[in-house]
């Protein structure tokens, strides 16, 4: 067995997740593993793009939207899978579905508003199949926190993550939907045979065109002076999260985000970084059309963005 046959395992895994139920998921996973492991084949994290110089935003695979209007905050992360170009089409859309409902819908509870996102960017993602064929299995991750005055939401599908930081103690608040973490809860792996797992890059949930998904929803707790990071795993796969715990510990969350990155740059990462970093505070009122970064930045990847500003009307 090669190694481009043991890649086609993992991305045949990966089709599957959604499909299969924990238990048979887990039968595969010990076969193609033994299958592997009969072969001596060390199959190599799947590589995006090369590494971006210290800086510089990729354009095509990692993209974020953060917004602040008076107390609505929402804060997004979105990261392509498999590499393929499609994908930046699945970003652009998903992370644009998000933006245009939580702005238009300021009413629309947290959890609601989330969920209907993912349900609507599936759709487009749909219809995006069906516009070009070659856009067929495109798919990206979605970590996403909404405010709705005191409530805050996060949605997870994929396995960026978000964080929270509180009286100096890191705890992740999101839990990865990837293999691997299936295997660890089933107790078939450990914590730490996560990193050198043969499958580690194997996610079970994406938001995409094949197959709808649902979202976790998580009821956030948070206090004045608690910070919330989103991250994609270019950061999580290089950088250890005391390191990221003492990153954050820099004031100005601007630049927590920039050490961030730097870190995960400095440690080799190949995959593209990006963070959200966001304090919670006691102060005037802040409106904002917030910020753009990536993908995001080019509405020419939105598969139609003139069906999506419809749809924020309730």
């Amino acid at each position: 067995m090669t190694s481009e046959e043991a890649l086609r395992i993992r991305g045949y895994l990966t089709a599957q997740g959604a499909k299969l139920s924990p238990e048979q998921l887990i039968g595969r996973v010990r076969e193609a593993t033994a299958k592997l492991r009969e072969a001596a084949v060390s199959v190599p994290p799947i590589r995006f793009t090369d590494p971006p110089a210290p800086g510089e935003w990729s354009a095509n695979e990692v993209m974020a939207h953060v917004v602040e209007a008076d107390r609505h905050f929402g804060g997004a992360i979105v990261n392509i899978l498999d590499g393929r170009p499609p994908g930046e089409v699945a970003s652009a859309t998903t992370s644009y579905v998000v933006t245009a409902l939580a702005m238009g819908r300021p009413d629309t509870e947290g959890p609601t508003l989330l969920a209907e996102a993912v349900s609507t960017a599936h759709r487009q993602l749909e219809r995006g199949t069906q516009d070009d064929e070659s856009r067929h299995g495109m798919a990206t991750t979605l970590t996403a926190v909404l405010a709705r005055g005191d409530r805050v939401t996060l949605a997870q599908v994929g396995d960026s993550r978000a964080y929270l930081v509180r009286a100096g103690e890191l705890a992740r608040l999101s839990t990865d939907q990837t293999l691997v973490q299936l295997l660890v809860d089933k107790g078939e792996l450990s914590p730490d045979q996560v990193a050198t797992h043969p499958f580690r890059n194997v996610v079970l949930r994406s938001v995409n065109g094949d197959e709808p998904v649902e979202p976790a929803l998580i009821d956030l707790d948070l206090d004045l002076d608690d910070r919330l990071l989103l991250c994609s795993d270019g950061l999580t796969d290089f950088v250890a999260e005391a390191d990221i715990l003492g990153a954050l510990a820099i004031s100005d969350a601007d630049e927590a985000a920039q050490a961030l990155v730097a870190l995960a740059l400095e440690a080799g990462g190949r995959d593209n970084v990006t963070c959200v970093v966001a304090d919670l505070v006691d102060g005037p009122e802040v409106n904002s059309v917030g910020r753009l970064l990536g993908a995001m930045m080019d509405p020419r990847l939105v598969v139609d963005p003139a069906a999506i500003t419809a749809a924020t009307t309730p």
